[in-house]
């Protein structure tokens, strides 16, 4: 390689360090790599590529693969959430896949199978669009609409959901959603769950909890839930949104009574019940990472949210956040700025209510001096104040 070549390199590395700095409208936690994970990066170089064929449960005849280290990681992203990883009747199996989307379309794929495809998809109109993505044009499905929190509306989703199995005997494969794209909302999963079994419909829950359902479930007044006390059957959570990790990962949990009776596939000498099948993560270091953020400290979720909200309140700026009695997300939807501050700040745009919108996502690891600078900017922008 020659030094054209590694000078052009070197730029486009500092370019996105530089761009990570100022970083506010999309969720990824940057925060600093660890010694533990900047050790563990140097091991995942020194095995190279392993690929983890079919789920982490069943090891077939291809040996090069990291599949214990991926339980182990499995095992840590369950127990925050209250779910014991295992192979037992009331346990969680699960796998590491893509992202979010791959948990979704799991979720959706998995929820029909269960009804032989008879059965229709209920979801929020603030649900993440890999739902809509990941649905078959002949698919049945039912938009619900949403509160102005931003959770789905319940009221509308349950009557739909009676008059549909009365009427047609048509089973639910529900998509709720900890922490939505738009609002960063939570919808109401032990309410839903709840009246669904008072009604006796038949149903399959998957959550999207691609945002929130990394955050340690010590951290003060954030949006974390105790799945230990629902019976959801698959959940997909994002690996480089609040955990930060540096590959585009996500986590897929689902009740472990899903692997039984799968089809043994003779070619690679196990079953599989993966989207994708041939799967690679950097192990040592996921590991690492995953385990520095479920003991961080428990007011890294909260500190710089209270922060930005202050200054937000100090300067008159309208802004919606989702709150539920003293939990906070950490979704701030502001009126759009210039299309500079836009751009320098990489802020997603959003139509709502209307009205011109940008998200801006606080995580731990944001300087709070690029927050002041950033609101400062939006006060000498903003043509009018609303608070």
């Amino acid at each position: 390689m020659n030094n054209d070549v590694i000078e052009y390199f070197k730029m486009i590395v500092d370019e996105i360090n530089e761009n990570r700095n100022h970083m506010l409208g999309y969720p990824a936690n940057y925060a600093d790599k660890s010694p533990d994970v900047l050790l563990a990066e140097m091991l995942d170089d020194k095995i190279g590529f392993a690929n983890n064929c079919g789920p982490t449960n069943a090891t077939g005849n291809y040996k090069m693969d990291s599949k214990r280290i991926e339980k182990q990681i499995l095992e840590k992203v369950a127990s925050n959430l209250g779910l014991t990883y295992g192979n037992k009747s009331g346990d969680y199996a699960g796998y590491i896949g893509t992202g979010g989307t791959e948990g979704n379309a799991f979720g959706i794929k998995t929820g029909l199978s269960k009804y032989n495809y008879d059965a229709i998809v209920y979801y929020s109109n603030q649900a993440h669009y890999s739902i809509e993505k990941n649905l078959d044009k002949n698919i049945i499905r039912e938009v619900i609409s949403s509160l102005p929190d931003g959770q789905i509306n319940f009221k509308e989703l349950l009557v739909k959901c009676i008059y549909n199995y009365k009427k047609y005997n048509k089973p639910a494969v529900i998509i709720l959603t900890q922490g939505t794209t738009v609002l960063g909302a939570v919808d109401n999963i032990e309410l839903i769950e709840k009246m669904l079994k008072l009604n006796n419909i038949p149903y399959y829950m998957h959550v999207d909890a691609a945002q929130y359902g990394g955050i340690p479930k010590n951290s003060i007044n954030a949006p974390v839930i105790d799945y230990s006390k629902l019976d959801v059957d698959s959940i997909s959570i994002s690996l480089h949104k609040y955990f930060g990790c540096s590959e585009a990962h996500g986590v897929i949990l689902y009740k472990s009574d899903l692997e039984k009776n799968k089809n043994y596939i003779s070619y690679i000498g196990q079953f599989d019940t993966t989207i994708c099948g041939s799967r690679s993560i950097r192990p040592f270091s996921t590991y690492c990472r995953v385990n520095d953020i479920l003991n961080s400290d428990k007011n890294d979720y909260i500190e710089n949210i209270n922060f930005f909200e202050e200054l937000l309140i100090e300067n008159g700026i309208e802004y919606k956040l989702f709150k539920d009695g003293n939990i906070k997300g950490n979704t701030f939807l502001l009126p759009k700025p210039s299309q500079e501050i836009c751009e320098y700040y990489q802020l997603a745009e959003e139509i709502y209510d209307n009205k011109e919108y940008v998200h801006v996502i606080i995580f731990p690891y944001h300087n709070k001096e690029v927050l002041r600078k950033f609101v400062n900017e939006l006060s000498n922008n903003y043509q009018y104040k609303k608070l």
